[in-house]
């Protein structure tokens, strides 16, 4: 079995989760192949509470952590230093695999709707996937892991629970200025390693054959974490 997973932003949580990741790869006997999408490229500020370095400042943060892969954990990864503007690069990276026996995992760790409903709108084209998407503010956040099997949405995706991915027009990231951009509420690192700690552990029951489905709530400030399974005709949090 194959698993492919592609990871899309490389900010707080993507750097963190992807190290993790590489970390697991490393260790780990499973068959896994990561690609990571994200056109933003390193600055000074980011190496606050980003997994970068001095010398990485004005490089693609795609490229520089797939270096850190093989330079750390001896893993070969790919990268695509772009933006997601729409499904034809998932679609494209996912046709030169030639596993048969392949699980596609898509993680979406970006900060705006309109990367995620290109996520979203690849998830409806899928027959068979799981779409897993973290978001957080300064100290709360939440998880989502979507399943499709057989064509059949099994456990929803994020704007099932929050409508607001549907309707909000804020400018993608490669339309904001960088004026716009820098005067983003900051984010708790604590949040950030928090969000990134259940993304890898979701993906890694994934890479065990198990898959812990529907909605995941935390709050790094309390220390909590709360998860709601998803079942059919569950109305509490169902359309919020």
């Amino acid at each position: 079995m194959t698993f492919n997973v592609i990871v899309v932003g490389c900010g707080g949580t993507g750097s963190a989760f992807l190290q993790k990741l590489a970390r697991y790869q490393a260790a780990s006997d499973a068959n896994i192949i990561v690609t990571i999408i994200d056109g933003d490229k390193v600055e000074r500020k980011n190496l606050k509470r980003q997994m970068f370095f001095e010398d990485s400042i004005g490089e693609f943060k795609a490229k520089e952590l797939a270096n850190l892969a093989a330079d750390c954990y001896g893993e070969e990864w790919n990268y695509v230093p772009e933006y997601l503007l729409d499904t034809k690069l998932i679609n494209k990276i996912n046709s030169a695999s030639t596993s048969y026996q392949r699980v596609d995992i898509l993680v979406g760790c970006v900060d705006n709707h309109a990367a995620r409903r290109v996520m979203e709108s690849w998830f409806d084209s899928q027959n068979n996937c799981i779409y897993i998407d973290s978001a957080n503010d300064e100290y709360d956040g939440e998880v989502v892991v979507a399943v499709k099997a057989g064509g059949m949405e099994i456990s929803p995706r994020r704007s099932h629970y929050f409508k607001d991915v549907l309707t909000d027009d804020s400018p993608s990231v490669v339309e904001e200025s960088c004026e716009v951009r820098n005067q983003s509420s900051p984010q708790h690192q604590c949040t950030n390693d928090m969000a990134a700690n259940i993304v890898m552990s979701v993906v890694s029951q994934i890479f065990e054959n198990k898959v812990c489905t529907g909605l995941i709530l935390f709050n790094a400030k309390d220390l909590m974490i709360r998860r709601f399974p998803f079942e059919s005709g569950d109305e509490q949090y169902d359309n919020r």
